[in-house]
């Protein structure tokens, strides 16, 4: 985080030379050694077998800083995790990347083997990875080889550990949620309520789909007053794109019980907010109220 007491708020008036020769290294100390131009610069061998162009840079940005946790782990305690998103980071690049290398350049024809390069690089890369970690036992990395390469050992292995304290992360709930799906439906609304209770608020993406997930639960069920309640929570956290239009029948949710359950939804999102969610907590909640 730059520090701008330091950087930023420098007196107009020292304008001189020694000032400048002042300033400048003090500025460079301020920069985010965590930007891809920075990890690039002091780790070439990260980021020199992949394409440099416009395309697919979040994608390869994602992936350099994954190289990057890889290669800095000093303990082998978050290992399969970051090899899990390691895998993610390789997956998502070569979706991209594979699109890229069969365009022709209409300039620069050396873009295409570049990208080229990069295909064959990563895919190399995936591979190696994913043997390496295939007769792994962390949990992040079971899920990844049942959930991408269907292996069915790994997900008999995954669901015997679940019940550790390990799996009390939003992302590993919510892989079990996933494992569950609709076969299971009440195990998978019970992960996707446990996994909220962990929810990092700054992973927005996973937290918009864990309300996704839970509302379709619901409506798969038929619990449509539950449906509606994770839409009206969904909303008061600021999720976007949350469709009202299927509860207009009052039929499935008079206006009655609207007015109780909008109460409810505001409760329960200032509830996840302040990290006071759990299933036990939203039980009591919905106890309390009749709709």
């Amino acid at each position: 985080m730059l520090d701008f007491s330091l950087c930023t708020y420098w007196p107009y008036y020292m304008y001189r030379i020694t000032a400048l020769c002042l300033l400048i290294p003090l500025l460079s100390a301020c920069e985010d050694p965590d930007t891809i131009s920075n990890i690039c610069a002091n780790n070439s061998s990260i980021c020199s077998d992949l394409n440099n162009d416009k395309w697919c840079s979040n994608e390869r940005d994602s992936l350099i800083r994954s190289r990057q946790k890889l290669k800095s782990l000093k303990t082998e305690t978050s290992l399969g995790k970051n090899q899990y998103l390691a895998l993610l980071s390789l997956n998502n690049y070569q979706a991209c990347i594979n699109i890229a290398a069969t365009i022709e350049p209409k300039k620069n024809i050396h873009l295409k083997s570049k990208r080229v390069e990069a295909l064959i690089s990563t895919f190399n890369e995936l591979s190696a990875l994913e043997k390496a970690t295939k007769n792994s036992d962390a949990p992040y990395l079971l899920y990844y080889h049942w959930q991408y390469k269907n292996d069915k050992t790994a997900k008999i292995k995954l669901l015997a550990q679940s019940g550790n304290s390990t799996f009390n992360t939003a992302e590993l709930q919510f892989a079990l949620a996933n494992i569950y799906n609709n076969k299971e439906i009440q195990q998978t609304i019970m992960s996707l309520l446990k996994g909220i209770t962990f929810i990092d608020k700054t992973n927005t993406q996973l937290l918009t789909t864990m309300h996704y997930s839970l509302i379709t639960a619901f409506m798969h069920e038929k619990k449509y007053k539950l449906g509606y309640l994770w839409s009206k929570i969904a909303i008061n956290q600021g999720i976007e794109n949350i469709n009202l239009s299927m509860f207009q029948n009052t039929d499935k949710v008079s206006n009655r019980e609207r007015e109780v359950i909008d109460k409810l939804a505001i409760k329960l999102a200032d509830k996840i907010a302040d990290d006071e969610f759990s299933p036990s907590v939203y039980d009591e909640a919905l106890a309390a109220t009749q709709f």
